[in-house]
Formats: C-alpha cells, sequence, structure tokens
C-alpha cells in the first residue's frame, strides 16, 4: 500500500511539472511581460524571440536514471510523450494554473498525513504549492511575467519533490541506497559540466559582438545568472540525496540492519553533508562574479560526490549480493521439493519431503522471503496440510504406478513459493543490481545472473 502511494505521488508530481512547463512555454511564446491573448496562437520558438536571459529557463536536472534533456523550442512533445507546451488562450491559462495550484495544496495535505515524509518533502511541498498559487493570482491580475516566473519555478520545485518523495518513501534501504548513488554519480557530472561552462565564460575574450548593440557586463550578467540558477538546481538535488540517506535509517525491517548501520557510518563522517553545504556556496559565488572559485569548488564537489557514489555502490553490492545468494539457495530448495512431489514412492519419503518442506518454510520466515505465498506453503507442510488436506500417510498411489499422487494444494502452494522466490531474484538481479542499463553485468554477480536466466528458462519449459 505504501508503495503504491509512493508511485501515486511520483507520478502526480512529475505532471504537475510538466504541467507548468507547458504553462511556462506558452507565456514565453506569446508575451513579453504584457499578457496572454484571448484568442488562440500559436506558440513561437524561443529561439531569438523573447528575454535571453538563461536563469528564466526550465533546465535540467538530475535524477536517478540521467540528465533530463532541455526542450529546444516551445511546442513539442517529450521523449516519453508527455508534452512540453500548448496552444492555451489567456482564461484557459488561468484556469489551467488554478487547478495545479489546487492540486499542489492537495498534494502537500496528503505529505502531511504520511508519517515516513521528512520535513524536506513538506517544506517542499509548501513552497512548491505557494509558487503555483501566486503563479495563478498573478496570471488572474493579467501579470504574466510574474505569472511565467513563478510557474517556472514551481516546475522545478515539483521536479525535485518528485524526486525527493521517490527516494525517501522507496520500500526498503536498498532501493534507497541505489538511488542515492545514482543521483550522486549524475550530479558529479552536472558539477563538472557547471565547471566546463564557468571556465569557458572566463575564457571568453573581452570584446563587444559584431554588431555593438550589447554590452560586455549585460552579456556576463546573464551568463552568470544563468550559472548560478544552475548551481542551485544542483545544489536542492544535493539536499535530495541528503535527505533520502538519512531516511534509510528509518527503516523496521531486519533485512535493512546492515544497510543502516553502513549508511549511518558514512553519515557520521560528515563528508556528505559537507559536500552539499559546498554546493549552496556555489550559487553566491556565481552571482558575485567569482567565476574562478565557482569552478574550482564545483570541480571539487563533482570530485566528493563521485567518490559518494562509488562508496554507496560498495555498500549496495555487500548488501545485496549475500541478498541475491541466500534468495538463489532458497529457491533452489523449493524447485527441489516442487520436483519431488512427482517421485515419492514409499511413505518415508513422503513423509521426508514433509519435513524438507517444513525447513523450508522456517527459513524463509526467518529469511522474510516469499512473504506472499508462505503462509499457505506453512499449512501444506504440516503434515495434515491443514483445513481439512489429506494426511501424506493417506495419500494415493496414481494407477498403474507406485508413486504417490500429491493433492493440488501442495502443488499449487510449492509452485507459488517457486515462483514468488524468482521474482524476488529478478528484482534484485535487474532493479538493484543492474540499475544502469548500459553498464556490463559485474562479474561477481554473472554466476548469479546466469542461474536466474536458467530458472526462468526451466520455468518456460515447465509451463
Amino acid at each position: 500500500e505504501q508503495e503504491q502511494e509512493r508511485e501515486n505521488l511520483v507520478e502526480r508530481l512529475r505532471k504537475l511539472a510538466n504541467e507548468e512547463r507547458i504553462v511556462y512555454a506558452t507565456l514565453r511564446a506569446t508575451t513579453l511581460g504584457g499578457g496572454v491573448s484571448s484568442e488562440p496562437s500559436a506558440p513561437q520558438s524561443s529561439n531569438g524571440q523573447g528575454p535571453e536571459n538563461s536563469a528564466q529557463e526550465p533546465s535540467e536536472t538530475p535524477d536517478a536514471k540521467g540528465d533530463n534533456e532541455e526542450p529546444e523550442s516551445t511546442d513539442k512533445t517529450a521523449g516519453d510523450g508527455t508534452q512540453t507546451s500548448s496552444n492555451l488562450t489567456r482564461v484557459e491559462l488561468e484556469e489551467k494554473q488554478q487547478e495545479i495550484a489546487l492540486e499542489a495544496r492537495e498534494i502537500e495535505r496528503i505529505l502531511l498525513g504520511i508519517p515516513a515524509a521528512s520535513p524536506l518533502m513538506r517544506e517542499r511541498a509548501e513552497a512548491a504549492a505557494d509558487a503555483a498559487g501566486r503563479s495563478a493570482g498573478a496570471l488572474s491580475r493579467g501579470d504574466g511575467s510574474t505569472g511565467s516566473e513563478e510557474a517556472r519555478r514551481a516546475g522545478e520545485m515539483f521536479q525535485e519533490l518528485a524526486l525527493n518523495v521517490d527516494g525517501v518513501l522507496a520500500e526498503n534501504a536498498v532501493r534507497k541506497i541505489a538511488m542515492s548513488r545514482d543521483l550522486s554519480a549524475n550530479l558529479a557530472r552536472m558539477e563538472r559540466k557547471l565547471a566546463q561552462g564557468l571556465k569557458a565564460d572566463d575564457d571568453k575574450p573581452q570584446e563587444k559582438s559584431a554588431g555593438g548593440s550589447r554590452k560586455i557586463s549585460e552579456i556576463d550578467s546573464e551568463e552568470e545568472a544563468g550559472g548560478a540558477a544552475q548551481a542551485a538546481r544542483l545544489a536542492e538535488t544535493g539536499k535530495t540525496v541528503g535527505d533520502i540517506l538519512r531516511s534509510v535509517g528509518e527503516s523496521n525491517s531486519r533485512d535493512d540492519r546492515e544497510a543502516i548501520r553502513q549508511v549511518d557510518e558514512l553519515l557520521a563522517e560528515g563528508d556528505v553533508a559537507e559536500t552539499v553545504e559546498r554546493m549552496t556556496r556555489i550559487p553566491g559565488m556565481v552571482r558575485a562574479g567569482s567565476r574562478r572559485g565557482a569552478q574550482l569548488e564545483a570541480d571539487n564537489v563533482s570530485d566528493e560526490l563521485l567518490a559518494t557514489a562509488r562508496r554507496l555502490d560498495e555498500i549496495h553490492r555487500a548488501i545485496v549480493n549475500p541478498r541475491l545468494e541466500q534468495l538463489n539457495a532458497l529457491e533452489e530448495r523449493a524447485a527441489q521439493l516442487e520436483g519431488a512431489l512427482t517421485e515419492l514412492e514409499t511413505i518415508e519419503k513422503s513423509g521426508r519431503w514433509h519435513r524438507d518442506a517444513m525447513a523450508l518454510a522456517e527459513d524463509l520466515e526467518a529469511a522474510e522471503a516469499a512473504v506472499e505465498t508462505r503462509e499457505e506453503f506453512e499449512k501444506v507442510t504440516e503434515g495434515s496440510g491443514g483445513s481439512g488436506a489429506t494426511d501424506y500417510r493417506d495419500w494415493k498411489r496414481s494407477q498403474g504406478s507406485p508413486k504417490f499422487v500429491a493433492p493440488a494444494r501442495h502443488k499449487n502452494a510449492t509452485r507459488a513459493v517457486v515462483e514468488e522466490l524468482q521474482r524476488q531474484m529478478q528484482e534484485t538481479v535487474f532493479t538493484d543490481l543492474v540499475a544502469d542499463e548500459d553498464e556490463a553485468t559485474p562479474q561477481r554477480y554473472k554466476q548469479l545472473v546466469d542461474r536466474y536466466i536458467q530458472v526462468l528458462s526451466s520455468n518456460v519449459v515447465h509451463d
């Protein structure tokens, strides 16, 4: 239920972020601060038509899978099928923004009622709802410039809050660590990119443009505003990483104890908090004109983030590898029991099957594995099978064969356990270990992954 709630909230927040991009892009394309036309009009490209202050453009924000691309124009569809602009009249824009503001307040209310929600998540939800409300108010007054800026700000907040919710409310510590690792790695790349951009700006020849129409001071001011805005967005994602890691300690699962211990050690060292603090200082350095200092700081922060990502990867693999081996061993035992059900020729073998099944049920409980199917499996291993099932000593032999015929309930319960363990292995292998689709399977896990593929193949044959 909590996992479904998390997915629902993340989806709603991403939708809000996209809708704010539509509002912003439409306002940017149709106004220069003087309001939106009351008639439908095709959005123009922003290239050369509107203000060129890069601080005002929606920009890339790191996520756990990679960098988001900035829209090239105001009239396009994103790679995931979401719309990035739309032809809207002034009245339609006002109505859309009012709907966004109401939805934002509803999400703020929901987060207040979720015990696991962090203070940062709630603070961001309130700030995003406030920005969306200010945009709606500005549009109702005909102030397209303020409405556009507040919509842009709210959209960025919704996008960051979606990352925050996705990580803090993740179902287990391993997923939180994996997400923090991926975010840290992406942040490292983007801080390096920021540093390179600041260096490129600093190396530009200090000359007027060919037309002489714009002063160097004006261009510098815009570049500084753009760099500062980008640095501020990266710093917000740095705060998200810290928030996700702190939430690891909130888990009560026995499976997460080792993860909690190792993450607590990492946080106690103070490097993560110090890195985030340094990230928050970079925007001010850029705005103050200290490009060289900001560039060096961004380079250093990139190195620190990469070190954090590597440390989290080590923690992640150290936790996941034993778990995968444990699930693999349990699945093999369950599969052997399933196969043995068709080979029981004596009462002694039937009794041994039940003893082995009872031992497996105990180990499944201790490992917190096959949680959904374990209860039914435990019932059929109790000798009588529970609920009036036939005692194994009274099982009938199949006609013309010395072998016993196991009740359908035994077969179904054992198969269900095998399938659930296979699903858990699948989640561990392909969600946790091979999170990066471009990364080859680590050599240390290759044998286990190959074993899992064999399991899938045998299952197809079985079916």
